[in-house]
């Protein structure tokens, strides 16, 4: 980073770069190179310079550092600090039989100018397409220095803590699956401090068609149905204090003309498809409200939840979905009161960052609720209870008082405080959810520190609590996992019974980190998690589960141990996978648990792959 004053302005500018890079899918280009078109950073092959002089590499390497890979799986990360005045190339091809590579980044960190540009620039390629440049930091890094100590300081750039969560990735951040070799490389400048970037690979492959598999398809039978989709734009309406109060004219007004808009959009596809219609609609205060204007285009954002509930046998493709929605926009658009395309500051395209998820909606109506110290506490001294549902029609939001499961985790010096669940409406969750990070703060300033690096040495004796949502369950005789641990009953003769009808969680030792305090504190199992919706058997599947990158379980008896690493039970079909609480990532926390679960319990009911779908 360079020896200049950091300035407010261009923080701003690259938070602004990131959150309206969110608004662009790459991913989707990446997937699928004909989706690249009118991408800002997408351009056909060999239109820059730089990015040209990378992929020479490949086949000329001197004065390059390349590395290739035809292996199944692995990792790859520049050096750290990586050289300056250097060209660091990645290949990985696809193995014999290989279909297609699943990759993502896990740590992110290349420098960035004032202004928001990229002083050492990234670029991905496609077979026509190269996407870039891609620079700025993920949310936090930290480092284990040559006596394997963590340290906080080693490669610490001057503007660091200015610099967290400024990358324009948008959604390149999650997890890519591709059908072409993966190619990515950095181009550095004079002048550098940063750590670089690190990825990691996996490689499908094809398997062979069984008879069983080939057998002609039966008419779809009519099924409980869910359609979303998640939509993240720039208001263009000033902020007010109203805004904060949805009673207030500010907000009513305001919020009353985009569920107007977006119930226009898919009003076409609800009559066409005999679905019912909600949205919800969330405005998000502008990252310098409360304080002095320094930067007059700060806008807020408007996060849009739509979603269609139904019984449907119409056997309806996403990427359908999508082009009925796009071409519904323009006429939208044309529907509404003058003035109102000034509400939205982003171009109506923007509007498709996501593609549409078909679902199957898990939907129950009960939890498992407990108060106590420990995990066994939970169970010993919980029960499955009713929860109490809340109607209301007045307003169009998406099952805002659906009933849904909590938990509230409290943990200090990497030890439970305190475990919480039961009954909440999804509203409300989401609401406590939300306090897990303030908006822009750093992931040590926040109350849910999950990850124990962030709450070793230093912050040892602070503490974290972190709050999620997942969804209802029953116990009604079927055995089907969903509760919190697993539980299935509300009868129990014994505490005893109790205890052997939770499914309980061990991170073997190989799972443990330079900062965890034990590398058996969680061994053997007398852990609980979430469910995730469905158990796995198909390979890749298994392989998720048991790798010990991945906080995701199957669970055992209580006590019991697997040894030092995971191992798959004897039937992984008739057993439900669980997520682990425990140094789990900020990510997880905030992320939505309940529509994770719907996708997962969907593919899992047609033998799809679960994590990582083709």
């Amino acid at each position: 980073m360079k020896n200049t004053i950091f300035a407010l302005t261009g923080a701003v500018i690259a938070q602004r770069n990131r959150l309206v890079g969110n608004f662009h899918d790459y991913k989707a280009c990446l997937e699928d190179d004909t989706k690249c078109f009118g991408l800002p950073l997408a351009r056909p092959r060999a239109r820059s310079a730089t990015a040209d002089g990378l992929e020479s590499c490949l086949s000329d390497p001197q004065g390059c550092i390349v590395e290739t890979s035809s292996a199944t799986s692995g990792t790859y990360e520049t050096a750290h600090p990586y050289q300056n005045d250097a060209k660091y190339m990645f290949e990985v091809t696809l193995p014999e039989g290989g279909t297609s590579i699943t990759w993502q980044f896990s740590e992110f960190e290349v420098d960035q100018l004032n202004d928001g540009t990229c002083d050492d620039e990234v670029y991905i390629f496609t077979p026509t397409v190269q996407l870039g440049p891609f620079c700025g930091f993920d949310d936090q890094f930290y480092i284990v220095d040559n006596n394997q100590q963590l340290n906080e300081n080693y490669n610490y750039d001057y503007y660091y803590e200015s610099m967290l969560g400024t990358h324009n990735l948008g959604n390149l951040i999650e997890s890519i699956t591709q059908v072409y070799p993966l190619r990515i490389g950095l181009s550095t400048g004079e002048a550098v401090n940063n750590w670089g970037f690190k990825l990691s690979w996996t490689t499908s492959t094809e398997e062979t068609e069984t008879e069983e598999t080939q057998e002609s398809e039966q008419p779809a039978a009519e099924q409980a149905i869910r359609i979303e989709k998640d939509i993240q734009l720039w208001g263009g309406f000033e902020w007010t204090a109203g805004m904060l109060d949805n009673t207030s004219t500010d907000y009513t007004t305001t919020h009353q003309l985009f569920v107007d808009f977006f119930n226009t959009i898919f009003s076409g596809i609800k009559t066409k498809y005999g679905y019912t219609l909600t949205v919800d609609i969330t405005f998000v205060r502008p990252v310098n409200s409360g304080r002095k204007r320094r930067d007059a285009d700060d806008q807020p954002g408007v996060i849009v939840v739509v979603s269609f509930n139904g019984e449907s046998n119409v056997d309806v493709s996403a990427l359908t979905l999508d082009l009925e929605i796009e071409t519904a926009v323009t006429s939208a658009y044309t529907q509404m009161p003058d003035g109102f395309d000034g509400l939205i500051a982003t171009s109506y395209p923007a509007l498709m960052p996501n593609q549409v998820q078909i679902v199957n909606a898990l939907g129950s109506t009960g939890c498992w609720t407990c108060e106590s110290h420990t995990m066994e506490g939970c169970i010993l001294n919980g029960a499955w209870e009713m929860c109490q549902s809340k109607d209301d029609n007045s307003d169009q939001l998406l099952n805002r008082f659906e009933p849904v499961c909590f938990v509230e985790l409290r943990e200090r010096d990497q030890r439970v405080d305190s475990i919480k669940t039961g009954c909440m409406d999804k509203h409300a969750c989401q609401v406590h959810q939300r306090q897990n990070r303030m908006d822009g703060a750093r992931k040590d300033f926040s109350q849910c520190r999950p990850e124990y690096r962030l709450i070793n040495r230093r912050y040892a004796k602070e503490p974290s609590v972190c709050r999620q949502c997942f969804t209802a369950c029953d116990v009604n005789g079927v055995d089907d996992d969903m509760c919190f641990g697993g539980m299935n009953s509300n009868d129990h003769a014994s505490d005893d019974a109790k205890r052997a009808d939770a499914k309980w969680i061990e991170y073997p030792s190989d799972m443990a980190t330079t900062y965890w305090n034990s590398a058996t504190q969680f061994s053997p199992a007398y852990l609980l998690g979430i469910p995730i919706g469905t158990s796995v058997t198909l390979a890749d599947d298994l392989a998720h589960v048991q790798s010990s990158d991945n906080k995701v379980f199957w669970g055992q008896t209580r006590g019991a141990t697997t040894g030092s690493s995971k191992t798959a039970p004897g039937t992984p079909g008739d057993e439900m996978v669980y997520w682990g609480l425990q140094d789990q990532t900020i990510d997880w926390w905030m992320s939505d648990l309940i529509a994770a679960q719907n996708v997962y319990y969907s593919r899992g009911t047609v033998d799809q792959e679960v994590f990582n779908p083709n």
